[in-house]
């Protein structure tokens, strides 16, 4: 099993290879391999938000929450990338995923939102890894049907190339 980094550079090599030839058909192809690779992960990320957070907050984030993926096949940053924003309020997704929700204690009419009491929500009903243990479980399948649909393009190129 190779590394990410690894898999990351063979996807560059192998970017700049059907870019080079010309192929840009078979290099959108598996692009979008890649990324129907790593978007089985999105509804196991929505499956992690009710074990890892209060129930009724984590139907609240379910609904606001914009789960995307995005592959770049360049040489500088080349890899899949899952990302999570809100949609309608502004959310601290990087602290809830550290196992911190933090919210007012009750909210006053008049009062600025800065000046409300609030409270850091922690453990044990708050967990880490809503977000970030999903990514982790799925790392492997996800590196397999990467590496495959890789190992197809080579396999094409090298038919390409000798005939």
């Amino acid at each position: 099993m190779s590394t990410v980094d690894a898999t990351a550079d063979e996807l560059a090599r192998l970017s700049a290879a059907l870019r080079e030839a010309g192929e840009t058909e078979w290099r959108k192809q598996v692009t979008q391999g890649i990324k129907r690779a790593a978007e089985g992960t999105l509804p196991e990320i929505r499956k992690s938000l009710r074990p890892h957070l209060p129930d009724r907050y984590a139907g609240v984030l379910n609904a606001d929450l914009r789960l995307t993926v995005s592959v770049k096949t360049g040489t500088a940053d080349p890899g899949v990338f899952i990302t999570g924003r809100p949609v309608t309020k502004q959310r601290h997704l990087r602290i809830i995923n550290r196992g911190n929700l933090r919210h007012p204690v009750y909210g006053q009419h008049g009062v600025p939102r800065r000046q409300w009491t609030w409270r850091d929500q922690m453990e044990p009903s708050v967990r880490p890894g809503w977000f970030s243990d999903p990514c982790e479980n799925s790392r492997p399948q996800a590196r397999k049907e990467i590496e495959g649909a890789l190992e197809q393009v080579n396999v094409i190129i090298w038919a390409a190339v000798h005939g």
